[in-house]
C-alpha cells in the first residue's frame, strides 16, 4: 500500500505498528518513538501536499498482499493478544474498503493497478507531474502487516529508461 492511498485514520495505525515492530536491540526505544512521530509527521505532509497539488499517484497493489494483510491486521509483530489482533484486522478491512473506494471512484490523478502475482519486495510507484514522470522504489514498508522503517535505501529517479519500462 502506498501512504498517500490510505485513509486519514491510518497513520494512527501505522505508528503503532511501528511502534510494536521496534526491535530489542534498540537501545533507546523512547528517541525512537520520537523519531516514529516524525515520520508519521512526514507522511502526514506528504499526504496533504498530494491532495493538495494534485500530484498523480500510479500504484501497482498485488491482490495476495491485500489478502495476506487482512488475514494479519494492521501488526507490527506476531505476538499479540487474540483480542488486539481481531482489532487489527478491521482496521486492515478499513484500508482495503478504502482502497475499493478509490478504484471504484476513480479520483483524478490516481490509478491503482491490481495485479494478481507477487511483486517484488521493493515496490515502486509512478508520480507524474506536468513536466516528467518520476519513478519511486520504496524498499521501506509502510503499508501492510510487519512495517519496516528502518532498513533499505529509497530511490527516486527520472531517467527516461526505468520509467518508460514501466509507463
Amino acid at each position: 500500500m502506498s501512504d498517500l492511498l490510505t485513509s486519514d485514520d491510518y497513520a494512527q495505525h501505522l505508528k503503532q505498528a511501528l511502534i510494536e515492530a521496534v526491535p530489542s536491540s534498540v537501545d533507546d526505544p523512547k528517541k525512537f518513538a520520537l523519531e516514529i512521530d516524525k515520520i508519521i509527521g512526514i507522511l502526514d505532509e506528504r499526504k496533504f501536499g498530494q491532495r493538495h497539488r494534485h500530484l498523480s499517484v500510479i500504484k501497482f497493489i498485488n491482490l495476495p498482499e491485500i489478502e495476506r494483510w487482512l488475514k494479519l491486521g494492521v501488526v507490527g509483530r506476531f505476538n499479540l493478544p487474540a483480542n488486539e489482533v481481531a482489532k487489527r484486522r478491521i482496521a486492515a478491512r478499513i484500508e482495503v474498503e478504502h482502497l475499493i473506494s478509490l478504484i471504484e471512484s476513480e479520483p483524478m490523478g490516481v490509478q491503482i493497478g491490481l495485479i494478481e502475482e507477487t511483486l517484488p519486495n521493493a515496490t515502486f510507484q509512478l508520480f507524474r507531474t506536468p513536466e516528467r514522470t518520476l519513478l519511486g522504489l520504496i524498499p521501506f514498508r509502510m503499508g501492510g502487516e510487519l512495517p519496516n522503517i528502518r532498513t533499505g535505501i529509497a530511490m527516486l529517479t527520472s531517467d527516461e529508461e526505468p520509467v518508460r519500462a514501466l509507463v
